[in-house]
């Protein structure tokens, strides 16, 4: 003998509630960190423009040579500023995780009661149209789990906050942005004088 599964009603709830704490929370440090990593990455990437041009000038370095020298100089300043948008995209999280949850239970519900009405009409066969409706809200289900792939880039993007070698490394680009700072500002004094 076959039990169902017995479901907890309130368990969506806990669950959404738990997200959207988490989120919540994603945004908030989100919110407080984004202007100053936006800050590095646009200071990392003026310097290494500048530091090419002063090393290009000063010592007469091939064009090949000085575009490779800013390639380098300009992966910290990138890295960072791919990092900003991260976290730009993040501020949209509690929005976007009640909308899906919001379009992941309409879907289910309707689904499970044109399916139970169905069956409660004491049919033992399913005429071709109901087949190509119920067929119609399969494809439904399935786009909307579809959907639920870009959630979870968004949420890996909020995850990224918590993973201590992907803080490692926005320290190290940090770092790195801020002694091509230096060496711009030391440029930037000897080529006045």
């Amino acid at each position: 003998m076959q039990t169902k599964p017995q479901t907890n009603p309130g368990s969506l709830d806990l669950v959404t509630g738990r997200l959207m704490q988490f989120s919540e929370k994603g945004v908030a440090v989100a919110n407080r960190n984004k202007h100053h990593v936006r800050n590095f990455a646009l200071l990392g990437l003026v310097s290494a423009v500048w530091v090419s041009y002063y090393f290009q000038q000063q010592f007469a370095l091939s064009v090949i040579t000085t575009m490779t020298m800013l390639v380098v100089l300009l992966v910290p300043g990138l890295a960072l500023g791919r990092t900003y948008f991260a976290l730009c995209e993040i501020g949209d999280l509690p929005r976007r995780i009640e909308q899906y949850l919001g379009t992941v239970k309409n879907s289910v519900t309707e689904y499970k009661d044109r399916v139970q009405s169905n069956l409660s009409s004491g049919a033992s066969k399913f005429r071709l149209s109901e087949v190509l409706s119920i067929g119609k809200e399969l494809r439904e289900v399935i786009s909307v789990a579809r959907d639920s792939a870009e959630l979870s880039s968004l949420f890996g993007g909020a995850l990224l906050l918590g993973n201590p070698m992907f803080l490692l490394f926005l320290l190290l680009a940090s770092g790195i942005s801020a002694l091509i700072f230096l060496a711009a500002l030391v440029t930037f004094v000897a080529y006045l004088l």
